[in-house]
């Protein structure tokens, strides 16, 4: 149980490194692009009452990819979030496999099947994948005894299944087993976390940096 906790201290650490340092990366690479075009159409504002209305319609008709960059800041900020969000988690994942640990989701996410299955909860409003899914990513939230970082993983997982080919009316059927086998697969077949996301978001941003200022 201890180096259960040593292990998940270890590799959520890890995790959060990384997306801080991708957040970090992305944050600032954007507040240079808002720099870049403030100071470099600044003649744009003019003077006098208005300035920034002034300044905001004289930048979208005279430096359109400025004003688009400029406007666009809160999305590529939003976006940075979102990428890293996505690799932290699958760093998480791939660490946990590296480790050997990835029971340590896949016999929760059993455990939690298996709850929902015994109280009927799920079955008696109808049983269809897309309930069962809306049952565990609640039960998931609701389990008080899951760490916030496992209680992550489990939520990406959850969602990034395939429940559409169980036949959930077979009465014969073990659900938990299926869900459990489904992600372990989904575990082991997700790839080594990828920057590729990350690294487009930032050319694009370069790009249009670039191209503002040409």
């Amino acid at each position: 149980m201890i180096e259960h906790v040593k292990l998940a201290a270890k590799i959520g650490g890890r995790s959060l490194l990384k997306w801080i340092l991708l957040v970090a990366a992305g944050c600032f690479l954007t507040f240079i692009s808002i720099a870049v075009v403030l100071f470099d159409n600044a003649e744009l504002g003019g003077g006098g009452h208005g300035v920034v209305v002034a300044f905001t319609l004289n930048l979208f008709f005279q430096n359109t990819i400025g004003f688009l960059l400029l406007a666009g800041s809160p999305v590529f900020i939003f976006l940075y979030f979102m990428v890293a969000n996505k690799i932290a988690i699958a760093t998480t994942i791939h660490q946990l496999l590296k480790h050997k640990a990835g029971d340590m989701i896949s016999s929760q996410v059993g455990r939690l099947v298996e709850g929902l299955t015994q109280s009927g909860t799920w079955v008696a409003k109808g049983s269809d994948a897309a309930l069962l899914r809306a049952k565990l990513l609640q039960a998931n939230m609701d389990d008080p005894n899951t760490s916030k970082l496992k209680r992550k993983v489990i939520q990406y997982v959850s969602k990034k299944i395939q429940l559409d080919d169980i036949d959930l009316q077979d009465g014969n059927t073990k659900l938990s087993t299926i869900v459990v086998g489904k992600v372990e697969h989904f575990m082991h077949e997700t790839a080594k976390p990828s920057l590729k996301l990350f690294w487009l978001l930032v050319l694009v941003q370069l790009g249009l940096l670039l191209w503002s200022v040409l």
